[in-house]
């Protein structure tokens, strides 16, 4: 892990400071600027005065501090992210992804095992997390979820401390009875007076249970997903206070593919209960000192192999642990990541907003593998695979939202747990394509499911970014060949899902052509993420028979070369003669049909209509390869102003600051 001592302030007033072309010390030019010739030369001291003391210059560095562990987890606070944002505050707007569907759950990086609460499912607004900072009320505290997810997923082998058997939810209050912290959640509620504590290892989760003296001590477990609502089974065993079974995950934005999901609980107190099916309602007794709450602890584990490697899981990683001594341990780890950037300067919010982030950088991809090195295989749950000795094989990879910049954070950051992420992706390629063949890398990864939720092949994309922000020690040599077979359409699946639809169209044409089917409904966006595809696989392999910067263009293999000039392909959607087409403001992307014609300019009817999540104006900028190709093309008048970046600028000034546009901003909803 690298150490990133970042001695600045935090204010973000310089950055957000607007660009001004006249911003000069005089309004002559540089070469009839006059100067004080006093300043110049400057009158010699007289011999009875001392001679004035040296000046010390302000505008120096402060020195970089040595670096020493902080503690930082008090900065952190979970809970951001976890509410919606009030629709006054998107005027005109009918969206419903209103949220960051984030969840305050006990964790550690990249874990396997988040334990956190669920709040009642909602319609509108959505909360695919499972938790609804709004709701006022808990239906469970589940093993495994995603984190700043759009789709439902996870809320798995729900756990609800209760008074009652009828009773299905508890009452909480946010402001009295909720913690949150890193690897930490705790609880009381306030209809029944039960107290709930959460902590975590990275593949078992520890639960603290305090009923009230006087009343029921019941638990509810289901072995069930909340999100997809699939069951599973349970069995237990009173002698050995132990409840273990398995629920079925996945099912990821409607991807109709499903994996196991096993646990193995272990109870610090007898009980009595039975299962019926796949839920069960478990009764402890008393406390032995009367007027005393009744405490109940329980270590589970979790696997998507099998019982026996969560109960394995848990032995390895907790058996040994109190809740306490757990509870630090997740602090640590936390602390240690946190610690790889450390800041200076700012507000109390500014630091609270900085590791707040940082922390939500650092839960996923997540652990898939088990202690042992078992995990499933991406081509079916029945195949067991283990992993190379000092691996980790992970899951939950998007990335198409991970590739503009979590993924080269995490590698510039935790090269050696990236590259473990890259094999990931390496092993998921091996595996997932048809008859046992080498496939595509996946799109969008959950345990081992695959879902073309998202356009493009951003899997390619970040694992060429790993490699050029450090993390290497990954099969560079497999990772290539996948890339090559994928971008010629040698392979075009894995697990059964097309990776990069239409790609033949957009070889020979140099674009997507509009359509209507789930490929080519968002032609105008995906087009560009093919360009950038295309750049990021041909620079992986410049680097790899160069050995020298991904950005080096010169002498390489002729599948770079080809690659390289395909990454092209952006432009094609710029239409020359913008102008004549009917509202359209500025040089922006937009479809084309099969003859080669342009479709009338449209900048946003719905988010998924030529341009996924986004539209014209923001996909404008999606050329991060090509920027001086880009400035280029947003020259308005080619003739008056060729070269000129002014119209570049002036675009980005009123786009990003709306404090800094100019007197004629472009007339678009910014939403």
């Amino acid at each position: 892990m690298k150490h990133v001592l970042i001695p600045a302030v935090l204010s973000l007033a310089v950055l957000a400071g607007c660009r001004d072309d006249n911003k000069t010390a005089s309004n002559k030019p540089a070469s009839e600027a006059t100067f004080d010739v006093a300043q110049q030369n400057p009158p010699a001291n007289k011999p009875d005065e001392a001679a004035p003391p040296p000046v010390t210059p302000t505008d120096t560095k402060p020195p970089i501090p040595e670096w020493k562990k902080l503690d930082l987890t008090g900065y952190v606070d979970p809970l951001i992210g976890s509410d919606e944002v009030p629709p006054s505050d998107v005027p005109g707007s009918t969206e419903y992804l209103l949220g960051g569907f984030t969840a305050p759950t006990a964790s550690v990086p990249f874990g396997m095992v988040a334990f956190g609460p669920d709040t009642p499912s909602l319609s509108t607004p959505w909360s695919p997390s499972g938790y609804h900072y709004p709701s006022k009320s808990i239906t469970g505290f589940n093993l495994i979820r995603l984190s700043g997810v759009g789709c439902y997923s996870g809320g798995t082998v729900p756990f609800l401390p209760a008074t009652d058997a009828s009773q299905t939810s508890a009452v909480f209050d946010h402001g009295k009875d909720e913690i949150a912290k890193p690897g930490y959640y705790h609880v009381k509620f306030t209809d029944t007076n039960v107290e709930t504590d959460l902590t975590a290892t990275t593949r078992t989760g520890l639960a603290k249970f305090a009923y009230p003296a006087g009343s029921n001590a019941l638990l509810k477990i289901t072995a069930k997903t909340n999100s997809i609502g699939y069951g599973g089974n349970l069995q237990i065993d009173t002698a050995t206070q132990t409840v273990s079974g398995s629920a079925t995950g996945g099912g990821f934005c409607s991807n109709g593919q499903t994996y196991p999901v096993y646990f193995f609980a272990q109870f610090d107190q007898p009980f009595t209960g039975t299962a019926s099916g796949a839920s069960t309602t478990l009764t402890f007794a008393p406390a032995a000192t009367a007027g005393s709450p009744t405490v109940v602890g329980v270590k589970v584990g979790v696997s998507y192999v099998s019982i026996d490697n969560a109960k394995d899981n848990l032995q390895k990683e907790s058996s040994g642990l109190t809740f306490e001594q757990a509870r630090k341990q997740a602090d640590a780890a936390w602390n240690t990541r946190l610690n790889s950037i450390q800041v200076t300067g700012g507000s109390a919010d500014d630091l609270k907003k900085f590791y707040t982030a940082l922390y939500h950088s650092l839960i996923a991809p997540s652990v898939y593998s088990d202690a042992n090195g078992d995990y499933m295989s991406f081509s079916s749950n029945s195949k067991k695979m283990t992993t190379e000795k000092g691996r980790t094989q992970y899951t939950t990879f998007s990335s198409w939202d991970t590739y503009r910049s979590l993924i080269p954070l995490q590698a510039l950051l935790y090269p050696q747990e990236v590259s473990d992420m890259m094999q990931s992706l390496v092993n998921d390629a091996k595996q997932c394509g048809p008859n046992g063949k080498t496939g595509t890398f996946p799109m969008w990864v959950e345990g081992n499911t695959n879902s073309d939720i998202m356009p493009g092949d951003g899997a390619s994309i970040i694992v060429a970014q790993s490699y050029a922000f450090g993390a290497t020690a990954f099969d560079t040599a497999a990772a290539r060949q996948i890339m090559l077979d994928s971008s010629s359409g040698t392979t075009t699946t894995c697990r059964n899902t097309t990776t990069l639809p239409g790609l033949a169209e957009y070889v020979s044409k140099g674009y997507l052509v509009q359509g209507w089917g789930k490929s080519t409904a968002t032609s105008a966006s995906t087009n560009m993420e093919y360009a950038s595809t295309d750049f990021a696989i041909s620079r992986f392999i410049a680097a790899l028979a160069s050995k020298d910067s991904q950005l080096v263009v010169g002498s390489e293999p002729e599948a770079a070369t080809g690659l390289l000039k395909r990454s092209g392909n952006w432009a094609n959607l710029f239409n020359p003669d913008w102008k004549n087409m009917a509202v359209q403001p500025a040089p922006q992307p937009q479809p084309r049909n099969a003859d080669g014609t342009w479709q009338s300019y449209v900048f946003r009817k719905d988010q998924d209509t030529y341009f996924r999540e986004g539209n014209a104006e923001q996909y404008t900028y999606l050329v991060p390869h090509d920027i001086r190709g880009l400035f280029r093309m947003l020259v308005k008048d080619k003739n008056a102003s060729a070269g000129s970046e002014k119209d570049a600028l002036d675009r980005l000034d009123a786009f990003t600051k709306p404090q800094c546009r100019r007197a004629e901003p472009l007339s678009m909803d910014r939403q």
